[in-house]
């Protein structure tokens, strides 16, 4: 295929919800970037609700080699940064923003934080992850196994979506964990392909697992972790290096939630993300 020059923007697809009005137009956009292997539908009802509840824009992005962004070998933070900046640029929006990043899209939003500062962050939102795993989170790490399962699965051999997710509950007993992965089949005329990158995600998974940062670089803008309470992400071994690189950060975990923490307690996670916001208007 086409050699693409390293670190050139790909256009990402987005989708917008603005229930904002003439507010909208003045308050800072805010910008979520999901996990790794899913995609912008995830957080289709929990967007909609943000801009109602914020009264601000809000868009959904597919990072590259996720949803129906293209697909390419490049893959380190950096690149993933400036497709946004992509994005805020074409879509005209107002510097600084907000972002949004759960999972491995938090840990984007933390490289876009550390490296670009507030004149693009104006505040960060991370649920679920931090800056590097802690041990306990990369013994028990299910990323390994959906790479291997996912690699060994080519949808386009299958009749149907019940014999993939059939194919899948072999490795796969959780079905949450299943329709996670389903949500990211394309289907055209009965032919069913995945929509993430598989090859170029294993490739680059040592550039996702911590915060590319210059030494001694911090992020002065408002910082909220959001954790889930039966969830490993964001552990007291992680705190201090949350506090060393966000010095303005707080850390709050939802009871009862785990890594999902937007789906699984939704009415609190609206509530946690409107109240820090409106704390720094």
């Amino acid at each position: 295929g086409n050699k693409v020059v390293k670190n050139s923007s790909v256009d990402l697809a987005y989708t917008i919800y603005d229930h904002g009005g003439k507010s909208a137009a003045t308050a800072p956009a805010i910008i979520i970037l999901h996990a790794l292997f899913s995609n912008r539908i995830s957080w289709d009802p929990v967007a909609d609700s943000l801009s109602k509840v914020t009264k601000r824009k809000v868009i959904t992005l597919d990072t590259r080699n996720h949803g129906d962004s293209p697909h390419i070998d490049d893959m380190t933070q950096f690149a993933m940064v400036q497709d946004i900046k992509q994005v805020l640029h074409s879509l005209r929006l107002q510097l600084p923003i907000t972002i949004l990043g759960h999972s491995v899209g938090g840990r984007m939003g933390m490289t876009m934080a550390l490296n670009d500062g507030i004149s693009w962050v104006k505040n960060l939102i991370v649920v679920d992850e931090c800056p590097s795993m802690n041990p306990v989170l990369q013994k028990e790490s299910t990323t390994p196994l959906y790479i291997n399962l996912l690699k060994s699965i080519n949808p386009n051999r299958y009749n149907s979506l019940q014999e993939i997710d059939d194919a899948l509950a072999t490795k796969i007993k959780s079905k949450t964990g299943r329709h996670f992965l389903m949500q990211n089949i394309h289907q055209n005329n009965g032919r069913f392909s995945w929509k993430f990158n598989i090859e170029s995600i294993a490739n680059n998974l040592h550039n996702l697992r911590e915060v590319p940062r210059p030494k001694g670089k911090q992020y002065f803008g408002n910082t909220i972790f959001i954790g889930g309470s039966n969830s490993n992400h964001i552990r007291p071994e992680n705190y201090e290096e949350i506090e060393d690189l966000f010095p303005n950060a707080i850390i709050q975990h939802v009871e009862g939630a785990g890594h999902w923490v937007h789906l699984q307690k939704t009415d609190e996670f609206l509530s946690i993300v409107s109240n820090f916001l409106s704390k720094d208007e």
